[in-house]
């Protein structure tokens, strides 16, 4: 599977509802997501044509609350790897879009306040299911 035919999977599957609501689901609690951006590549050549395979699995969530305690700790552990789902869910039918992930580390988390609080966390997964398609990076055991 290409990196064209993932994206274009989880596209068809989005459907603009002004009541959509992302949710984390992680270590057994929901958290609010107002941010959402999940990368994956390829490398290109100088004409655009993809020269490797598909890689990436970066997955960049923003809160609008201070971390608690268990997206800390993972935050600050160099070793855990946890699983998570992000959930899209919308007034009008079922979730549109569900993105699973495993194996996955904290990269970073970021805490700003300003004129409210926003925490951006980092996250990279060795493992997506996309909609239940799934990617795999295939890291080195």
């Amino acid at each position: 599977m290409n990196f064209s035919d993932i994206t274009n999977y989880a596209m068809k599957m989005i459907q603009p509802d002004a009541n959509l609501k992302v949710v984390l689901i992680f270590q057994g609690k929901e958290y609010e997501l107002e941010q959402f951006n999940l990368q994956l590549s390829q490398d290109v050549d100088y004409k655009g044509e993809p020269q490797s395979e598909v890689f990436g699995g970066t997955i960049v969530l923003k809160l609008l609350q201070f971390p608690d305690n268990i997206l800390s700790y993972w935050a600050t552990n160099q070793f855990l790897k946890k699983e998570g789902e992000i959930v899209f869910r919308n007034g009008s039918s079922s979730s549109p879009l569900k993105v699973k992930f495993s194996n996955a580390y904290c990269l970073e988390m970021h805490q700003n306040i300003n004129q409210g609080v926003e925490t951006i966390l980092v996250i990279s997964a060795e493992s997506l299911l996309i909609n239940g398609q799934p990617y795999h990076n295939n890291w080195t055991k």
